[in-house]
């Protein structure tokens, strides 16, 4: 059944930091929407922890809490293949995003989902293409 949230890697990275706040991820927490994301995700986020750990943003401390919050989510995020390359590239040409950002973006319209990002080009490219987006 179509339907669902589609999370982008920003959400759940703010949720993983210990000095912002991720309301917007607590919510799709207690929603009871199926949450998806593209195949990429985990190693988009924990890409994200490393980048901030090497450069200092994230103590050894934080970054290994953050490692076992990710890794205790991940069970709850159904990851899923996108594979249109058509779709992704006409996402991504003309709103001037990555494959990777294009990718949500093609799998919230694959699956008629909603979508949760804190990336406001992703948010702009969304609107345009009528996309649901979390919150609205």
């Amino acid at each position: 059944m179509p339907g669902g949230i589609v999370l982008d890697a920003s959400v759940m990275v703010a949720w993983l930091m210990p000095d912002e706040s991720s309301e917007l991820f607590e919510g799709i927490g207690r929603s009871q929407e199926e949450v998806l994301a593209p195949v990429h995700w985990f190693p988009e986020v924990i890409n994200s922890l490393i980048i901030h750990h090497r450069y200092g943003r994230l103590k050894s401390n934080d970054f290994h809490n953050g490692c076992r919050k990710l890794e205790s989510s991940f069970p709850y995020i159904t990851t899923v293949p996108v594979t249109d390359t058509a779709a992704i590239a006409a996402i991504a040409n003309p709103y001037k995003l990555t494959a990777y950002d294009a990718m949500y973006l093609a799998l919230a319209r694959q699956e008629r989902a909603v979508l949760a990002t804190l990336d406001e080009a992703m948010r702009a490219a969304a609107r345009k293409l009528k996309i649901k987006l979390w919150p609205a």
